[in-house]
């Protein structure tokens, strides 16, 4: 299922039903994040509506529309993927050579466009058809995903969530691990108890038949019957 983060938002309808879409594919994995990032440029912050990270679709760039008007929507889709693009390329781990490997795709949502054309080179989707514009993303990288996670969840200042998980399954095996040599220290323990009353029982034993045998007293084969007793 898809993990969604939500942000500060200046598009709450559209908003919703983004994340609502999302909510509802619960076989679909990735990660969904509203309000998120802000991009530092030399003409100040660059806000981008929501982005979806996949293993199968890489980076999903939604711009999102909360009436019918797509004036200059070309024009912002152009903006959001050449800001995110020049911030990826800033990061080594993301690039081979000089091409950058993370595919980078715009869609505008504008859910209350009811008709809307075919997909075209600036994909406009509403809830309808918004599954098949994504079918037809594809990623040949998939190995970037993690450190594409690393990488957006920084830029939002956002701890990874897969680091958080890490941490967790790190934690969940060190108290089992604990738990397992506290166990077996617990048995050896009573091993050793068990050991020391035993060899404590045979010298008290050993002592009270010493004395009898010492002193004449020629109770020794009483003294064993009521043990045995």
């Amino acid at each position: 299922m898809v993990s969604i983060i939500t942000g500060v938002t200046h598009k709450p309808a559209s908003s919703q039903q983004l994340e609502c879409f999302f909510a509802n594919h619960k076989d679909w994995e990735g990660y969904l994040y509203i309000g998120y990032p802000v991009i530092g440029t030399a003409d100040g912050a660059y806000h981008i509506d929501a982005v979806y990270l996949s293993k199968e679709k890489g980076l999903v760039i939604f711009n999102l529309v909360e009436n019918d008007n797509l004036e200059d929507y070309q024009d912002e889709q152009d903006d959001s993927y050449n800001k995110i693009e020049a911030k990826l390329k800033s990061y080594r781990d993301l690039m081979y050579r000089r091409n950058l490997c993370v595919k980078i795709s715009v869609i505008t949502f504008a859910p209350c466009i009811r008709e809307i054309a075919s997909i075209s080179e600036y994909p406009v989707c509403n809830e309808k058809n918004l599954e098949s514009c994504l079918d037809s993303i594809q990623w040949d990288n998939p190995e970037y995903f993690e450190k594409l996670v690393d990488e957006i969840a920084g830029i939002c200042g956002i701890r990874s969530l897969y680091e958080k998980r890490r941490i967790a399954c790190w934690k969940l095996q060190r108290r089992r691990s604990l738990a397992q040599r506290h166990g077996k220290r617990l048995e050896m323990l009573k091993a050793g108890i068990g050991l020391f009353l035993y060899g404590r029982n045979r010298i008290c034993r050993w002592m009270i038949k010493t004395a009898m045998h010492v002193f004449g007293l020629g109770m020794e084969n009483e003294y064993e019957k009521n043990l045995q007793i």
